[in-house]
């Protein structure tokens, strides 16, 4: 016992003795920083544990990032729940609703266009009736009259307009109509004489992209209305009229159709051009096309892409037809462009549409505005000269047509489409008009 306190008398012991301290010491503090570092429940923040997946088709970064910001602040003010958002381009994004609804995996929330698609999923029991919690939260009254039809059926209201009040309009480049002296066609034999004039100066008359249908099919409803009035596309659709979609009026609507291709309105291989990547915007911000008729979010597509072609944007209404009985004033489009709805597969309907809330509140209009979009509400009052015509415009017109492509049931639908595409082939008018009906009528009798 002496030596061995000899020992710890010793100034090299007590050295080695402080140091082995200060090494235990370290490891125990090592040991307590990794604990606290791997966190406990009371000091980390719990992970979500629900979520809803929102699937839309829009493609500006502008709008999409603010329905990023409606669900990143729907995340914030509600922390259990991730938001997890599914983007696709138009025809895939119909193709992925089709799908989905087949198989019945609708996303919770999701975008349509309204119309006979969305009624179709309202009598199928795919989709949540929202009007009781519109009319809860006081929803309903926000909105214009005309944007709530497309999503009313069968005493039920299936989605929320957010996005956006389109009309399809002619688009015109202001310098070039200049340059050649044209005048702003008020008849149909005045727009012939442009496109005449326009092709005698080696400029393409109208950007057209077809190869999807739908772009081709607002020249066709246009002539429709013109010649006969909104009714006539309605009592062919709800087959009560006896020569359905094969009627005379049909037939001379695919007639000036054919007349516009055979003057060389539209570019060649007009049916291979995309209207989805930009084909027939790039014809008019190179110049090598004078018109577009297009629905007016061709404003804020090209205020994302080429935002100084804007000054040189202006438009008109589609020409009236001397002697037809449609109003000059009738328009093509829609109050309200997406419609967002909540899947009957979704396990928490309530938050789903709380989550649709957020995509139509007072931050997420101000950031539709700002681009150039005009959300389908009263009292909105649009800066922007062109905006604030359009707004105008739908306003005061008698009757603003729906798309045919989403009025019609999906499977006539895509016969429409088809048969725009085939017109611009070479298929004639009649037969057109004749295939139309036999399809409307196999579909509307399942046989």
């Amino acid at each position: 016992m002496q030596h061995l306190n000899g020992l710890r008398d010793q100034p090299r012991f007590r050295a080695r003795h402080k140091l082995l301290f200060t090494l235990v010491l370290c490891a125990l503090l090592i040991s307590l920083v990794a604990c606290n570092a791997a966190g406990t429940p009371e000091t980390s923040a719990p992970a979500p544990s629900k979520v809803l997946v929102l699937a839309h088709n829009q493609n500006r970064k502008v709008i999409v990032d603010s329905i990023q910001d409606s669900a990143n602040r729907f995340m914030a003010d509600h922390p259990d729940y991730e938001v997890r958002i599914e983007r696709y381009i138009n025809e895939a994004y119909k193709k992925k609703l089709a799908s989905a609804a087949a198989t019945g995996n609708l996303p919770d929330v999701f975008a349509t266009w309204g119309g006979e698609t969305l009624n179709e999923y309202a009598r199928l029991g795919m989709v949540v009736d929202l009007a009781g919690m519109m009319a809860e939260n006081q929803d309903t009254e926000r909105f214009l009259p005309a944007s709530m039809t497309r999503v009313t059926s069968s005493g039920g209201t299936w989605g929320v307009p957010v996005d956006n009040i389109a009309l399809a309009l002619v688009f015109y480049n202001k310098d070039i109509f200049a340059q050649h002296s044209i005048r702003v066609p008020q008849t149909w034999s005045e727009l012939l004489e442009v496109v005449t004039t326009l092709k005698s100066k080696g400029i393409i008359p109208f950007a057209l992209a077809n190869r999807s249908g739908w772009p081709g099919s607002m020249y066709y409803m246009y002539l429709v209305d013109r010649l006969a009035g909104p009714t006539l596309f309605a009592n062919a659709s709800n087959r009560s009229l006896p020569d359905g979609f094969a009627a005379p009026e049909f037939v001379t609507a695919w007639e000036h159709v054919v007349e516009l291709s055979e003057l060389g309105a539209f570019p060649d291989n007009v049916n291979t051009l995309d209207e989805d990547v930009g084909d027939s915007k790039q014809l008019l911000y190179d110049g090598q096309a004078a018109m577009s008729l297009n629905g007016s979010w061709l404003i804020s597509d090209i205020y994302d892409e080429q935002p100084d072609f804007l000054q040189k944007v202006d438009f008109f209404t589609f020409p009236a037809i001397p002697g037809g009985k449609g109003d000059v004033d009738n328009l093509v489009g829609t109050v309200g462009d997406q419609y967002y709805s909540v899947s009957a597969g979704s396990e928490d309907p309530e938050m789903a549409y709380a989550l649709i809330r957020y995509l139509i509140d007072d931050q997420a209009v101000e950031q539709r505005l700002s681009a150039y979009v005009i959300p389908p509400l009263k009292g909105i009052q649009p800066q922007d000269p062109l905006l604030k015509r359009i707004s105008q415009l739908a306003e005061t017109a008698p009757s603003i047509q729906f798309w045919y492509d989403q009025s019609l049931s999906p499977r006539l639908a895509e016969e429409h489409k088809q048969i725009c595409r085939d017109v611009l082939e070479g298929l004639d008018p009649v037969s057109a008009a004749t295939q139309m009906e036999q399809a409307a009528h196999l579909y509307a009798t399942g046989h």
